[in-house]
């Protein structure tokens, strides 16, 4: 089969505003490298790659080729391609997306410049439009994309009936997904999962006590409340406590086909309501959130993005700080316990020392008592023998002494 055009195949994935990132890189590198574009579908899960849609049900194609033409790209959108022969199309063998970041794109597309159909399935998020002047481009594309009429019908209902003139839209990412991403991103032991959650909780309601302080109302874009989450209750009373608005009562009421109701096509009527709002709260970190912070800049409207990944770091630092804190506690008075213990013995010793001295102190003063005692009996003894002796001598020489005087007398 001949073809008239050489034409670049790309295939988005993820979620929404990652697909349509993708989708305008797309435009720009099939401008970039004169070949016209087709769309191979469009994820409508980002948990189920199996889950897609025709991408003519996804975008409105006539009006976004109004909109190349009028920022003057030389692209063509094709809306389908007819090919019989599959062999000439050559397609990037990209086994993980850790291989994207290895890929030098342009070299690739210029190696294979002759080829008439190139397959870059998702490669197009990784075009370098810096290098090439096309940021200004690229931001009008993403912040005016348009969508299936009946996206855009069903956002008005929304709207509608909830009289949203000006309002403010919050996007409030507290689903699972997002706490098992931001741990595995932070990878850093000292924090939980459970601490995260904690973390986002206080910044939001911080964020909506404050807003809740002007008359205005106040739209949330989740999909907290359809699908299964762990927050669905706690999401269920901070709606009642400050009379939050979103499009879960609605949904089941209005005429959706069962394709309809899927992650990432709820994702595009927030965001339809999203871009239409005065002021808009959102997550530094989501695509989603940093898509609609762009389009209310570029259409001179204020927003905001919570800082939720500093707020993590933070309260990492303050933990390892107290950790660190308690360690050196905890040395301290294993040293102390240790200098205790050390004059406990120096005094355990000095006593057994004293006691030792004392007890031959007294010992000695025992001996010399005794020994005096004994100096002191001798003494005794000999002067009693030598009084006795003495009186034994008196008596005797007194009886001798009277005997001789008898004697004289006679």
């Amino acid at each position: 089969m001949s073809l008239s055009n050489k034409i670049l195949i790309i295939r988005p994935v993820h979620g929404l505003c990652n697909q349509i990132n993708s989708l305008v890189k797309g435009i720009l590198l099939a401008h970039y490298t004169k070949r016209n574009l087709y769309i191979d579908q469009f994820q409508i899960d980002c948990n189920h790659i199996e889950k897609r849609s025709n991408i003519d049900q996804i975008y409105d194609l006539q009006q976004l080729q109004t909109i190349i033409d009028f920022l003057k790209l030389n692209v063509k959108i094709l809306e389908n391609i007819d090919i019989n022969d599959n062999s000439i199309i050559k397609k990037l063998n990209i086994q993980h997306d850790d291989d994207y970041n290895s890929i030098n794109i342009e070299n690739y597309l210029k190696y294979n410049e002759k080829e008439s159909i190139l397959d870059i399935e998702n490669l197009s998020l990784f075009f370098a439009i810096e290098k090439h002047n096309l940021e200004d481009m690229y931001e009008q594309l993403r912040v005016n994309i348009p969508f299936h009429n009946k996206y855009v019908e069903l956002a008005e209902k929304i709207k509608e009936t909830f009289h949203l003139q000006n309002y403010v839209c919050v996007h409030l990412r507290l689903e699972d997904d997002c706490f098992e991403y931001m741990k595995n991103c932070l990878n850093d032991p000292n924090i939980t999962k459970d601490q995260i959650i904690h973390i986002y909780q206080t910044q939001y309601e911080k964020e909506l006590k404050e807003l809740s302080q002007y008359n205005v109302k106040i739209y949330i874009c989740t999909s907290l409340g359809i699908y299964s989450n762990q927050l669905n209750s706690y999401y269920k009373q901070l709606k009642n406590k400050y009379n939050l608005i979103d499009k879960n009562d609605l949904i089941n009421s209005f005429s959706m086909n069962a394709k309809i109701k899927c992650r990432e096509l709820y994702g595009i009527i927030d965001f339809l309501i999203a871009r239409s709002a005065n002021y808009f709260v959102g997550c530094e970190w989501s695509s989603f959130s940093i898509l609609v912070s762009n389009v209310s800049n570029f259409y001179n409207k204020r927003s905001k993005l919570l800082d939720l990944w500093q707020a993590c770091k933070l309260e990492i630092k303050k933990i390892k700080e107290n950790n660190n804190y308690l360690n050196n506690t905890n040395k301290s008075d294993n040293l102390n316990n240790k200098s205790d213990n050390t004059n406990n013995k120096t005094k355990s010793d000095n006593l057994n020392n004293t006691n030792k001295s004392d007890n031959l102190n007294k010992l000695d003063n025992l001996n010399n008592t005794n020994h005096t005692n004994h100096i002191n009996n001798k003494k005794n003894i000999n002067n009693t023998n030598n009084s006795n002796n003495k009186k034994n001598i008196n008596n005797t020489n007194n009886s001798n002494n009277k005997k001789n005087i008898n004697k004289m007398k006679l």
